[in-house]
């Protein structure tokens, strides 16, 4: 009997050393990390995911179980769900885009995960998740020009750094174009619209009696204006001005939402506009040009006033 003790004995020794001893039970309740979006957060954008990262692992049954929302577009039945990191982060994808604001009131969507999340012990998840958020709303602004870039080119030089530019030709019988740049809000989530609007501040000679129709058309400029600008191919048709209305002192207005839909569309950042005559020069060896207020004049608001500089009104998706 004793032998046969003894061996018993033996026997769990030897199972609790294969076993390593028993381990304590995870009793540690999951908790959120970080989520995407924040709560009070402005400006989700369309095709983003909400992103949640927990502490530890969850199980994903509990998560879909859990999730809770009843605006349209976020309901259950509406989000997928997909999981990363061994089960840490969840990504939530609406399947339809969210909403934008049609104005510059903020449009919110909630959603929430409860209790019912729990981590793969089972431990709840320690504190519910509650998150209401806005989407893009529609925002209007006056943008200014770009200092680097407006100005005037000929075949052989640019300038960039003068009050007023101009567009036509000189004395030396040298063509010369205009050039506006504007460049969109960081933040923006896309373009609606755009209008852009200048100031005539006088007109030499009889340029559209000389050179033609002047030109408006959208292009790509380098990292500053130079004169290789001044034949830079056009992206596309021009509008056209036969000159009607051009006084000394009047405001010029054009709708180019096409272009800047075009420009943000395929990632440029900016609307970048040249001016030209239809004929370079007319070959009188006089000045026949317009002349136009450009943004360096802020450095002489006592000459030029800042309701006279150039801008282009956006109409964009912002936060």
């Amino acid at each position: 009997m004793l032998a046969r003790r003894t061996i018993l004995s033996l026997f769990g020794l030897l199972l609790l050393a294969a076993c390593g001893g028993s381990q304590p039970a995870d009793a540690t309740a999951p908790t959120v990390v970080s989520v995407y979006p924040a709560d009070g957060f402005h400006g989700f954008k369309r095709g983003e995911a909400i992103t949640i990262t927990f502490n530890e692992p969850v199980d994903p049954i509990s998560v879909m179980e859990a999730y809770r929302s009843d605006d349209e577009g976020l309901k259950p039945d509406q989000v997928t769900f997909a999981f990363a990191d061994g089960g840490k982060k969840v990504y939530i994808q609406p399947v339809q885009p969210l909403l934008y604001s049609p104005t510059d009131a903020y449009l919110y969507y909630a959603f929430e995960l409860g209790p019912e999340v729990s981590d793969r012990s089972g431990n709840p998840l320690a504190q519910p998740l509650r998150v209401s958020f806005s989407t893009m709303r529609t925002l209007t602004a006056n943008l200014p020009s770009e200092r680097a870039f407006d100005g005037s080119a000929s075949p052989t030089a640019a300038v960039s750094d003068q009050a007023l530019l101009s567009v036509g030709d000189g004395a030396t019988d040298a063509g010369i174009r205009g050039f506006f740049s504007f460049a969109f809000p960081e933040d923006a989530g896309g373009v609606l619209a755009a209008e852009l609007r200048f100031f005539v501040h006088h007109i030499s000679g009889t340029p559209f009696a000389d050179l033609g129709r002047l030109s408006l058309e959208p292009v790509t400029l380098g990292d500053a204006l130079d004169a290789t600008d001044y034949y830079v191919s056009a992206l596309a048709t021009p509008i056209t001005d036969a000159g009607t209305g051009w006084t000394d002192g009047s405001y010029r207005t054009y709708g180019v939402s096409d272009w800047a839909i075009a420009a943000w569309n395929e990632g440029r950042g900016r609307l970048e506009v040249r001016l030209r005559f239809d004929a370079e020069t007319d070959h009188d060896g006089s000045t026949d040009a317009l002349f136009l207020v450009a943004q360096d004049a802020e450095e002489v608001p006592e000459a030029i006033g800042p309701e006279y500089l150039p801008v282009l009104r956006l109409t964009y998706y912002g936060p």
